[in-house]
Order: C-alpha cells, then structure tokens, then sequence
C-alpha cells in the first residue's frame, strides 16, 4: 500500500523556529497595524490644501474624518504638523506592507526564524524615520521642491513616502547620493593617505643578453605598501624581489628565443591599480629604435600617474531575510 508523501515539518532543534500560535499571533499584528496605518492616513487627510501665500495661517481641525482647513483661526494643527504625520504614517505602511510580504513568505516556506522577530519590529519605525528624512530632503529643495506647503502636491509626497517605506535601501542608497554630492570633501593635503599609494617611477637595467644575469630595478614611492605583480613579455617574474619603499630589484636572464628582439615589455600592476604600467627592456645586439640603456621611461601608451581608485559602496552582511525588492 502506497503511504502518501508527507513534507517534512520544518525544525532546526535549537528552538528558533515559529510555532503555530506564533504564526497566529504575528499574522494578526501584522493585519492590525497594516489596517490601523491606513486607517489613520484615511480619517486624518485634509479636505483642502491651503491657497498659495496661505501658508502661516493654514491650520486644521485635527479630528478623525473631520480634517478641515481652518484659514481664519489659529488652534489646530498646522499644515506644516500634518504633513510630517502624514509622511510618516505612510512611511510606517510602505514599510508594513513590506514586511508584511517578507513574513508570510518565509513562513509559508518554512524557513523563518524567532531570532529575526526584533527585526521585523523595529523596521516600520526606521521606515516613518526614513520617510520624514527623505521628505526634509524634499522641502529643502535638494530634489527640485518648492519650500511652500501650498506648492506641494499630497498626492505625489504620499505616494513619496510609500515608496521610502516600501523600498528602505534604495532610499538610503538615494539619500547617500545626496549627502555625497553636499558634502563631499576635496583632499589637498599633499600627504593624504591616497597619495600614500604605490607608484612607479622608472626601471633601471643594463641591456638584456642571454646568459647573463642582468638586475632590474624599479624606482618609485611607496613600493612596499601594495604587492606587485611583475611580467615581462606576460610571463611572471620569478626571480626573489628585493622590495624597499623607493625600489624593487631582482636579477633577470633573457631567454635564447628572445635574443634576437629589439626590446621586452616589462609590466608591474600593484593590488589596488586599475591597469598595468608597462616599461621597455632594451635587449643588447639588437637596434634599439629608441630604447637606450640605463632608466627606461614608461611606454607612451601608459599613464604615469596615479589613478584614484575609489572604494566600493559599503554593503551590511547578515541582511534581514527579505523578499528581493
């Protein structure tokens, strides 16, 4: 008698996995502040926005379902209030139907675990926090936005605040961006640590000849700082490098089959360098076309400065396990 497969039941023995009260419990919280952030935003929207120049007496009866614009008294609450708590409940239900979404996924999978029920409380709140931000960055026209309240269009910044709820990383990716474009600071520091890069200069070297070991010595600055990797004609050095702060040095015997070239590329690319620096190698016997002995000078083609390499945008690990946005 076939006996009907049965998935397993998902445990990890160490108690981190939800219990059926707990999926109970969550998915009823879950409803309930979903339904509440909404329910606020829809018993407190205004039934008008204030006339252009009406901005300092815009004030609002602030009643549930009764929010009207009171022009010619000064109690309520003020265009200016009303707006952040509307930004900031939207914000709060961006980011609860978010959650919301990510819960009963790995529920349904089976994979969720109690040691990320801190996360999923703490996250709609940074959310209302994040869309107030994003809504200041607005307000102070960083993003093209009129500073009057009576300019500004409820439907697009609630529509703003959903979205920073919704997507919470994107928008800190986007209010990065703006802080970097403020106030991102020029070094001019002639000993900053950027220029502490290494860098080479020249190499030194008696024409090549087969049989004869010959040293190379590169010149440069901060030459010990970064390991450097050394070809010549793309086969690698292997000879022990001699490597100090202004040089590095090591012995090289030319090959019989290239004793008949005019001249061998030498490359030297340090760990954090973009491309390779490349230097010409005179071989003796042969015309050099230019290329004489003693210091060698960088191939034409080749930058001599050094290039700024930029650091890589900084990633949290051990992210909260969401659903791909």
């Amino acid at each position: 008698m076939l006996v009907p497969y049965k998935a397993p039941v998902y445990h990890d023995h160490n108690g981190n996995e939800i219990t059926p009260a707990g999926k109970f419990w969550a998915g009823l919280i879950l409803i309930l502040f979903t339904l509440g952030s909404a329910l606020y935003i829809v018993g407190h929207w205004p039934d008008q926005m204030p006339k252009p120049g009406d901005d300092v007496h815009a004030f609002y009866s602030y009643k549930w379902f009764d929010v009207k614009l009171q022009t010619e008294s000064t109690t309520g609450v003020h265009i200016n209030t009303l707006l952040l708590i509307l930004v900031a409940f939207g914000g709060f239900l961006g980011n609860m139907i978010y959650i919301a979404a990510s819960f009963t996924t790995y529920v349904g999978s089976g994979k969720f675990r109690k040691s990320w029920t801190l996360w999923y409380c703490v996250k709609p709140f940074s959310a209302a926090a994040l869309a107030i931000a994003m809504y200041f960055v607005f307000r102070g026209g960083f993003l093209n936005m009129s500073d009057a309240s009576s300019n500004i269009n409820i439907y697009g910044l609630m529509t703003l605040s959903l979205l920073a709820g919704l997507f919470t990383d994107r928008t800190t990716l986007k209010l990065k961006e703006v802080f970097d474009v403020l106030l991102k600071p020029k070094e001019e520091r002639p000993d900053a640590l950027e220029n502490n890069l290494p860098k080479v200069l020249s190499v030194t070297a008696d024409p090549l000849e087969p049989g004869k070991a010959v040293n190379i010595t590169l010149a440069g600055s901060h030459l010990d700082k970064e390991k450097a990797t050394i070809t010549i004609e793309g086969q690698p050095v292997t000879a022990a490098l001699d490597i100090k702060p202004d040089n590095i040095s090591f012995p090289y015997t030319l090959p019989d089959e290239w004793k008949d070239r005019e001249s061998l590329t030498l490359s030297v690319q340090f760990e954090k360098e973009k491309e390779a620096k490349t230097f010409p190698l005179a071989v003796k016997g042969a015309a050099t076309n230019g290329v004489g002995n003693g210091v060698q000078e960088p191939a034409a083609d080749t930058l001599t400065e050094e290039d700024i390499v930029t650091d890589a945008p900084d990633h949290v690990n051990g992210e909260q396990p969401v659903v791909k946005e």
